[in-house]
C-alpha cells in the first residue's frame, strides 16, 4: 500500500515547483488582475482533452495578454477555427506556451502578420518565427483576447514542454488560490461481465451522493448488493470561486477496503492519446453533457495519467480478493491546490445468480431456503411476495409460511380466488443491502406472444422483450450464428409483462443472423438480423459485403470489439428533398472510436462537388466532403450514426450591415461588417471569401458561430462612392456575389474610424 498520504504528496509537489522556479525562470499570468477559468485542463471535448485553461474575459473582447515568461515568437497560426488566432512562445525555460482566440497581436506582431496576409491575399496564417526575430521579455504585452475560432470571449491558455506535451499550468507554475474542495455528486456502478443487469434493466447504476454536514466528505446511503465484475466511476467537479463554473478535478482515487484500486491524475497528456478522453470520461454520459470520471480499464487502451496496482484494471472483484462478503468503497477526489473531498459506499459482494433455492411441491407448497454459497452472507430476512390479479405484489403472512430455521421457509400458498398469479422473493441483509429473485408465474399460459426490441451499447446488445398478456414466465433469448451456432442467454423479469437481457461474447467472430425468443425449449418469436463483431482482426473488413452503403474498418477502429449493424430507417429529416439516397443506421449510434471509420455509399451519376456524404446530429446533417472512388463516395466519420447522401444547392446568404448600402460614413477608415451566413455545408476554407474594395483585395476577417464577417480598408479612403464586391463560396461550391457601395464623406465633423 502507498504509505504517503495524497495531500501531503500534492503539498510537497507544489512546495517543490515553487522552489523549481524560484532558482530559475520567474513567470506569471498573462493577463492581470483577478483570474478567474472557465474552463479547466483535460475537461471533456468531443474527441479530445481540453489541452489548456480558459481564462474569463468579462464576456468582452480586448483584454491586454503579456508575456509569462522571457523568451520568443515561435509561432503564429490564424484560422476560422479551432484556436481562432493563436500566438505560441518558446520560453528561454525551454517550455512552450500558447495564447487562443486573440483578437489581434499587439502591435508590431500585427503588423508583420498583416503584411504576411496581404502579399499571399490570404486570410489563413501558420509560420514559424527564428529565436532572433521577435524576442520578448517576461510582462511584455503580445496580443488581446477575443473570441475567434471556437467559443464566446475568452482567453485559451496552454502550457507545452518542449516536445509538445501539454501541462497542467495550475500544477506547473501558474498555480491560483483555491480553498474549496471538489463537489461530488454520486457514483456510477458498472457491470463489466457478458450479461449482468441491474433490477432496471440496464448495466449501469448511478447512485446520489449525500454530503455529510461541516465536512468534505459524502456517503451513499444504502448498501449495494453486486454478484459479477464490476468498475466504479465518479461524478465530480471543482470549483475555485464560490459560484463559479464547475472545472474538471484534478485526480481521483478508488481504494477498496483500504486497497488502491484505481488512481488518475489530469497532470500532462501527449496528443497520441487525447482520444482517450472517450475513455477517461463515461462516453454515453458525456454525450450528454454528465460527465463522470472513469476509476476502471477494460482493454488495452491506456491513460498514462492513470494507473492500476491490480491486472483487471481497476475493476473488482480481483484474482486475489476474498470477494464474497460486505466491503467499504472510497473516492478521494483533489482539486489542483490540494482540496480533497471523500465519498465513501458499502456493498455486498455475493454469488452470481440467486441467493436461494426452491422446490415447489404440486402447486400448493414451496420450500425456500439459501443457497450454500450465499450461506455466508449477512441475510436478515428472506420475503415471499405473492401477486394478484390486477398485479399488486403483498408479502404473503406468517401465519402462512413457518418457518423451519431462521431463514429457510415452507410456504403453503393459498387456493381458489385468492390463488397469486405470481411470485417473488426478497432477500435483504443487516447491513441494509436488497436483492428480488425468483418471478415465478404459478399458471402457464396458452399461445404466449412475444415482442423484441434490440440497441447497442456498452459493446453489446441490449434486449427488451414484452409480453401480450402478463405472467409469463421469462423467455429465453437465442442469437442465432451465420455457421448454425444458436448462443441461449436468460433474461431478467422487469414487471410482469417486460423482461430484459444483455448479449457481449467477442469469442464467436462470427456473423448474427437472427434473434429467437424461446419458451419452454420452444420458439416464439424470430427476427432476421445482420450484425457482424468488428474490432477483432488487424485486417480491414468491409460490411456489409454488398449494399448501398458499406463501413470499412479494422481493429485499429475501437478500442475493443463490438457489434455493428447497417440497415436502412425511415423518419422525417432535414433536408428531404435534397436527400439522394437512402438514410442508414450504422450501430452503434453512440460508440466511442480510437480512430475514424470509413463510410461509403453507392453513387453512378457524375463527380458532383455539391453531393456530401453526411451525418444526423441533434442539429441537423454534418456535412462531410466525401471522395469518389470506384462508383462509391467515401468519408472518414468520427462517429457512427445516420448517414445519407444529400446535395447542397443553396448558396451562403450574404447581407451589407455597416456602413450600409448607399450610407454615407464620416470616417476614412470604417469598419466593413457583413452578415455572412451558410445553412448546410459552410464555409471551408478561408480562399473561399473574397472582399473587393475598388477592386483592392481585403483581409477577410470571418467567426462562422456568428456569422459575422468583418474588414477595414488597407489604406485611408477619398471622399465619395466605394464599391464593395463579397464572394462567398461554400464547400459544396454553390456561390454568391454580393456588390453594394456606400459613401465616405470626410472633413465634416468626428471621425470614428478604426482604433
Amino acid at each position: 500500500m502507498l504509505k504517503l498520504s495524497t495531500a501531503i504528496r500534492t503539498a510537497l509537489i507544489l512546495v517543490l515547483s515553487t522552489a523549481a522556479m524560484a532558482l530559475g525562470q520567474k513567470v506569471s499570468w498573462p493577463v492581470k488582475g483577478e483570474i478567474e477559468l472557465s474552463s479547466g485542463f483535460c475537461d471533456y471535448r468531443v474527441a479530445h482533452f481540453h489541452g489548456g485553461l480558459d481564462i474569463r474575459t468579462g464576456g468582452v473582447e480586448g483584454r491586454e495578454v503579456y508575456s509569462p515568461v522571457d523568451g520568443y515568437v515561435w509561432r503564429i497560426k490564424y484560422s476560422y477555427y479551432g484556436y481562432g488566432k493563436a500566438l505560441y512562445l518558446r520560453g528561454n525555460d525551454g517550455n512552450i506556451y500558447v495564447f487562443g482566440h486573440l483578437s489581434r497581436l499587439s502591435g508590431p506582431l500585427e503588423k508583420i502578420v498583416r503584411e504576411r496576409q496581404y502579399e499571399r491575399r490570404h486570410y489563413y496564417v501558420d509560420d514559424e518565427f527564428r529565436p532572433d526575430f521577435f524576442p520578448l521579455k517576461a510582462g511584455d504585452l503580445i496580443a488581446y483576447s477575443g473570441q475567434t475560432g471556437a467559443g464566446p470571449p475568452h482567453l485559451h491558455f496552454e502550457k507545452r514542454t518542449s516536445d509538445n506535451i501539454p501541462l497542467n499550468p495550475l500544477t506547473e507554475g501558474f498555480p491560483l488560490s483555491d480553498k474549496i474542495p471538489p463537489s461530488i455528486l454520486g457514483i456510477g456502478i458498472t457491470y463489466v461481465d457478458s450479461g449482468t443487469l441491474f433490477g432496471d434493466g440496464r448495466r449501469a447504476n448511478y447512485r446520489p451522493a449525500r454530503k455529510i454536514k461541516g465536512s468534505n466528505n459524502y456517503v451513499l446511503d444504502s448498501t449495494v448488493y453486486l454478484d459479477a465484475p464490476f468498475g466504479i466511476e465518479v461524478k465530480a467537479f471543482d470549483r475555485m470561486l464560490p459560484g463559479g463554473p464547475r472545472l474538471n478535478i484534478y485526480r481521483a482515487r478508488l481504494l477498496i477496503d483500504d486497497y488502491i484500486f484505481y488512481d488518475i491524475v489530469f497532470n500532462r497528456y501527449d496528443y497520441g492519446e487525447t482520444r482517450l478522453v472517450d475513455l477517461c470520461y463515461d462516453y454515453g454520459a458525456a454525450e450528454n453533457k454528465d460527465y463522470r470520471i472513469v476509476l476502471y480499464q477494460e482493454g488495452d487502451s491506456k491513460f498514462s495519467g492513470s494507473k492500476s496496482l491490480y491486472k483487471e484494471g481497476g475493476t473488482f472483484p480481483t484474482a486475489s480478493s476474498k470477494a464474497y462478503g460486505l466491503h467499504r468503497g472510497l473516492v478521494e477526489v483533489y482539486d489542483a491546490a490540494g482540496n480533497k473531498s471523500t465519498i465513501e459506499f458499502s456493498f455486498v459482494f455475493g454469488p452470481h445468480g440467486d441467493l436461494t433455492d426452491f422446490d415447489l411441491v404440486g402447486d400448493s407448497v414451496l420450500y425456500l431456503r439459501p443457497s450454500e454459497e450465499s450461506r455466508n452472507l449477512d441475510i436478515e430476512n428472506i420475503t415471499v411476495l405473492a401477486a394478484s390479479g390486477s398485479g399488486r405484489w403483498q408479502a404473503l403472512k406468517d401465519n402462512n409460511s413457518p418457518r423451519i430455521n431462521s431463514l429457510d421457509l415452507r410456504l403453503e400458498l393459498p387456493y381458489g380466488k385468492n390463488r397469486p398469479k405470481a411470485i417473488n422473493v426478497e432477500v435483504t441483509g443487516k447491513s441494509g443491502w436488497f436483492k428480488d429473485e425468483h418471478y415465478i408465474p404459478l399458471a402457464d399460459r396458452d399461445n404466449p406472444r412475444f415482442d423484441l426490441d434490440y440497441h447497442f451499447a456498452d459493446k453489446g446488445l441490449y434486449f427488451k422483450i414484452r409480453s401480450a398478456a402478463p405472467w409469463y414466465f421469462p423467455p429465453q433469448v437465442g442469437i442465432v450464428y451465420d455457421d448454425g451456432y444458436t448462443a441461449k442467454i436468460a433474461t431478467r423479469p422487469l414487471s410482469n409483462d417486460n423482461f430484459a437481457a444483455f448479449y457481449y461474447n467477442p469469442a464467436i467472430t462470427t456473423g448474427i443472423v437472427r434473434f429467437e425468443l424461446y419458451y419452454h425449449d420452444r420458439v416464439v418469436y424470430s427476427k432476421d438480423v445482420s450484425i457482424a463483431l468488428v474490432g477483432t482482426k488487424p485486417e480491414a473488413i468491409l460490411f456489409p459485403r454488398y449494399g448501398e452503403i458499406q463501413v470499412l474498418c479494422d481493429r485499429s477502429n475501437f478500442y475493443e470489439p463490438i457489434y455493428l449493424e447497417v440497415k436502412p430507417t425511415t423518419g422525417w429529416f432535414q433536408q428531404t428533398k435534397n436527400i439522394l439516397a437512402g438514410v442508414y443506421d450504422v450501430n452503434p449510434q453512440i460508440q466511442p472510436l480510437a480512430d475514424p471509420i470509413s463510410i461509403s455509399m453507392k453513387y453512378t451519376g457524375p463527380e458532383d462537388k455539391r453531393i456530401g456524404l453526411c451525418r444526423a446530429t441533434n442539429n441537423g446533417w454534418l456535412w462531410m466532403k466525401p471522395e469518389l472512388r470506384g462508383g462509391r463516395l467515401t468519408v472518414k466519420s468520427n462517429s457512427l450514426g445516420k448517414f445519407s447522401l444529400i446535395k447542397d444547392t443553396e448558396p451562403p446568404q450574404i447581407y451589407f450591415v455597416s456602413p450600409g448600402e448607399r450610407k454615407v460614413t464620416r470616417s476614412s477608415l470604417p469598419e466593413i461588417r457583413i452578415r455572412l451566413t451558410d445553412d448546410f455545408s459552410g464555409i471551408e476554407d478561408d480562399r473561399d471569401i473574397e472582399i473587393l474594395l475598388d477592386g483592392r483585395w481585403l483581409i477577410p476577417e470571418y467567426d462562422p458561430e456568428r456569422g459575422i464577417l468583418s474588414t477595414y480598408p488597407d489604406r485611408k479612403l477619398a471622399g465619395g462612392s466605394h464599391q464593395l464586391q463579397v464572394r462567398a463560396t461554400d464547400a459544396a461550391g454553390n456561390s454568391r456575389t454580393l456588390n453594394t457601395s456606400f459613401i465616405v464623406s470626410v472633413g465634416q465633423g468626428k471621425k470614428a474610424g478604426k482604433k
